[in-house]
């Protein structure tokens, strides 16, 4: 009597949380297969097979067949192990967690085909070695040079030529020697665009070589790591000399960033210091582009993986490492659907591959240092930054009884920066031209139809909108309580500094930076270009600015409004504080100018501020620490969120 085989199926796609059960007649089946099963009377959807059993609830002559198979072997038993664990973590249907992880034609059954084409390459020929250095002449220095490069990197490609200022003439003469043959490789058309920034490779410091011999030691087995430097103390150097190791032993490492602006720069400096294909997924790629950037990925083409947070639920090849850039970052926690912290989901992919994380910060969360403190994660520290950089000077301007946006001696010193040739940052973490839309007469407040939150005033658009559930309506001509006619904006927004600034500095280029300026991906790599050229002098921005930037030339940022967070209820508000006033005051004085930091507020004597200005981030949270230990706050205890929408 034959044996019946019964697989165990999670349905992609839909909202079922429990494994439904078919029959497998199809021989050559694997766990982690992607199939084609009916549901229903008349559907036929995706599952992955989970597991085999012997034996089913449901009666022999029900069970459905499996009807097809659409991708043999989609998943490996550790990345399935991964997706199970965090469906039973998150209370969410497994097979919606698959869906992230599955290319946009998988799901539509479709076969994928990449464009491909040949490209030309140099190479030595057999049994050439150092010693065909010394048959070159001697005043054949562009020879020597070609010969020397060919001996250390085994290949050139037609584009590192025109970079070493190679002439075909000297290729020539080495091919007429037989020493240079030619290669021909398959290569993956890709479209990236390149910002132009500074991606040489620099000499580690003590510090920096201390923490990469301590990872590269540890790179078979799971260990966190937390690398918590000052800014600019060369975490991301770390990263990409991690990275070429590990690509060039033909394995993958993923690096996370918490938000799609950050992408630009990660990438274009990994293009410039590597010749290993890089893939990258964000919200903002078209479906073909995430599909070809799937097929690298799952196929292991791609060695190098740059995304936000979703791209941890990636199908690997060769997974060896995990680096979460910024992992304080509030970005990487996902607020819908499946509600999950992109920094622990991390560190969970990381347990069941075996691999090391590395979580890099400058302002780590209390979770992480917490965690430090038990042992749980291994702290490496870079307290100086690289070069001749310098720690910025905090300089506090007491706003009490004033009203403006900007003191008059932040706008002077705005001048002063400009007029040498520097570039400026004034931050305000508010988009949008004013946060309230109110009756003068009645001091009625316009407040959102969905979620009682305030509209928002947008100048351009000239339109009132909710900033947490994104309702927008047009702007009231009177009062809807009273009938008044006065009804006005009030308070600040980065759109109404912005039209502030230009009255002001007339003569010099301003971007403004914020949600409403970058929803293009095309537009914020534009403007990222126009900052590192120089072109724009003056720049407003929200904190899509202040984390990870690198800008050599900025040497003065106004923080305009940090008091919000001493009133807030919010129990991690003034962690986050001290988190932002680190982040962006590292944006400044990164290269050989010195930096200058000048922070807005009516707490000049808050002792909190003070200690993190005069003591420093570390100090600044174990105060925090201790006082949440006393109040038995996490991580001293777990707090659940129960929400619900109808």
């Amino acid at each position: 009597m034959k044996l019946l085989k019964i697989s165990k199926v999670a349905i992609v796609s839909r909202n079922i949380y429990e494994l439904l059960d078919y029959k497998c007649e199809i021989q050559k089946i694997n766990i982690g297969s992607l199939v084609e099963v009916p549901l229903g009377k008349k559907h036929t959807v995706l599952g992955v097979v989970i597991k085999f059993i012997s034996t089913s609830n449901i009666k022999k002559q029900k069970l459905k067949n499996i009807k097809k198979i659409i991708v043999a072997n989609l998943f490996s038993a550790k990345q399935l192990k991964f997706y199970i664990q965090i469906a039973a973590y998150y209370h969410y249907p497994l097979g919606e967690i698959l869906c992230l992880a599955l290319a946009n034609n998988i799901k539509q059954k479709k076969q994928f085909s990449p464009v491909v084409f040949a490209k030309k390459y140099f190479g030595l020929a057999p049994n050439i070695d150092n010693t065909y250095l010394n048959k070159l002449a001697k005043n054949a220095k562009k020879q020597q040079q070609l010969l020397k490069y060919l001996l250390q990197h085994k290949e050139l490609s037609e584009e590192k030529i025109k970079q070493l200022n190679i002439s075909m003439s000297t290729i020539i003469a080495l091919k007429q020697k037989k020493w240079l043959i030619i290669l021909q490789k398959t290569e993956y058309k890709t479209k990236t665009n390149i910002i132009n920034i500074d991606a040489k490779k620099h000499i580690l410091n003590k510090y920096q070589q201390q923490a990469f011999d301590t990872i590269i030691n540890n790179l078979i087995k799971f260990q966190v790591f937390l690398l918590q430097g000052v800014t600019g103390s060369g975490k991301t150097e770390i990263y990409l000399q991690l990275a070429t190791l590990i690509s060039n032993k033909k394995q993958q490492i993923l690096i996370l960033v918490p938000e799609i602006n950050l992408i630009f720069q990660t990438v274009s400096l990994f293009q410039q210091r590597t010749s290993q294909k890089i893939a990258v997924l964000h919200s903002k790629l078209t479906i073909k582009e995430r599909d070809y950037n799937w097929y690298l990925i799952k196929n292991g083409i791609a060695k190098i993986i740059i995304g936000t947070r979703s791209a941890i639920f990636l199908a690997t090849a060769n997974l060896a490492m995990i680096i979460v850039d910024e992992a304080h970052d509030g970005s990487y926690q996902q607020q819908d659907k499946l509600q999950y912290s992109g920094r622990n989901v991390a560190i969970m992919r990381a347990a069941q591959e075996d691999i090391p994380i590395i979580l890099g910060s400058a302002t780590p969360s209390l979770e992480t240092l917490y965690n430090v403190q038990q042992k749980n994660y291994k702290m490496l520290q870079l307290p100086n930054r690289t070069g001749l950089a310098k720690i910025p000077k905090f300089k506090l301007i007491n706003m009490q009884n004033q009203y403006q946006a900007l003191n008059q001696k932040t706008i002077n010193k705005i001048k002063e920066h400009l007029q040498t040739g520097s570039q400026v940052l004034i931050f305000f973490n508010r988009r949008g031209y004013a946060p309230v839309f109110r009756c003068h007469d009645c001091q009625h407040i316009l407040n959102c139809k969905n979620c009682s939150s305030h509209l928002v005033f947008h100048y351009s658009k000239q339109c009132l909108k909710c900033h947490h559930c994104d309702f927008s309506c047009s702007c009231p001509l009177k009062c809807i309580k009273c009938g008044s006619y006065e009804i006005q904006p009030l308070g600040n927004g980065t759109e109404k500094i912005e039209k502030q600034m230009q009255k002001i500095f007339t003569n010099y280029t301003l971007i403004r930076i914020d949600g409403d300026t970058s929803s293009n991906k095309n537009v914020m790599q534009e403007n990222l270009q126009q900052i590192h050229s120089g072109k724009a002098q003056l720049l407003i921005g929200t904190q899509m600015l202040a984390k990870g930037h690198h800008f050599p030339n900025l040497t003065l940022v106004c923080i305009i409004n940090i008091d919000s967070a001493f009133y807030s209820t919010d129990f991690r508000a003034i962690e986050r504080m001290g988190q932002m006033i680190i982040q962006v005051a590292g944006r400044c004085g990164r290269a050989n100018k010195a930096g200058e930091v000048i922070i807005q507020t009516t707490q000049i004597q808050n002792p909190l501020l003070q200690l993190l200005l005069k003591k420093g981030y570390l100090a600044f949270c174990q105060e925090l620490l201790a006082e949440r230990k006393l109040t038995e706050l996490p991580p001293f205890s777990h707090l659940a969120f129960i929400s619900s929408i109808s």
